[in-house]
């Protein structure tokens, strides 16, 4: 979906992605703009440490009219960095995660 340059009509977008993922059990949804990662870009004073642009591809996702961000695996703890995940990465843990939320 495309909106321009226009600011109103993202967060139009954002607004509707966010009830739909709370009304549609297992919609998940992401936003990306121009800039990157819209809902980080716009959060970036309120973000844990962990999270860098360098890592933040695929962290956040809008699901049960929520945003989630997935931290980084006991894994990248030890190694002491974590990186951006792909796509169906990203996916596949927010279903994890969200199946423990039960």
């Amino acid at each position: 979906l495309s909106v321009g340059g226009s600011v109103h009509d993202e967060w139009v977008v954002v607004a509707a992605l966010l009830r739909l993922t709370g009304s549609e059990e297992g919609v998940s949804a992401t936003l990306r703009d121009g800039d990157g990662e819209l809902l980080l870009i716009e959060a970036a004073y309120s973000l844990p440490d962990w999270l860098t642009p360098e890592n933040a591809p695929n962290r956040a996702f809008l699901r049960g009219g929520a945003l989630h961000l997935l931290p980084p695996s006991p894994e990248d703890e030890r190694r002491g960095s974590a990186g951006p995940l792909s796509a169906s990465e990203g996916l596949s843990r927010l279903r994890r995660v969200c199946a423990g939320l039960r």
